[in-house]
């Protein structure tokens, strides 16, 4: 069991990445969504949490292109959570990204009690 975090701000990796370390569980980073997609193709996260606006390859971009893959190998769904810089974002921006392939969206500055809980609820030995 992992927790994978993508995102091209070091400051960001470095705050999350300590952050999951009170879980105890692995935590993987990638600084941009071609990284990121390479990781995902590797292994099964317990839980995926993406930046949106990265260098290279964005995080829509990688989701679409990781759910294609998904398909194509017929693997069991990843849980992929977009975390975006907005605050307050639309309900259209919501459905946009959940189309695109995310299974939830966090904003980056309400996000931390959000990213521990979803990870103690998922975790069964948490």
């Amino acid at each position: 069991l992992a927790v994978l975090l993508v995102d091209d701000m070091m400051s960001i990796l470095m705050q999350y990445r300590r952050l999951l370390g009170k879980t105890g569980l692995p935590v993987y980073t990638a600084r941009d969504g071609r990284e990121g997609l390479c990781l995902l193709k590797q292994r099964k996260f317990v839980v995926v949490f993406m930046d949106l606006s990265m260098p290279i390859m964005s995080g829509t971009e990688c989701v679409s292109s990781f759910r294609a893959w998904e398909a194509e190998h017929r693997r069991e769904k990843q849980f992929i959570v977009a975390l975006t810089g907005e605050e307050d974002f639309s309900s259209s921006r919501m459905n946009e990204l959940l189309s695109c392939g995310f299974d939830d969206v966090e904003s980056k500055p309400n996000s931390k009690e959000a990213i521990l809980k979803f990870v103690a609820d998922n975790v069964p030995l948490l």
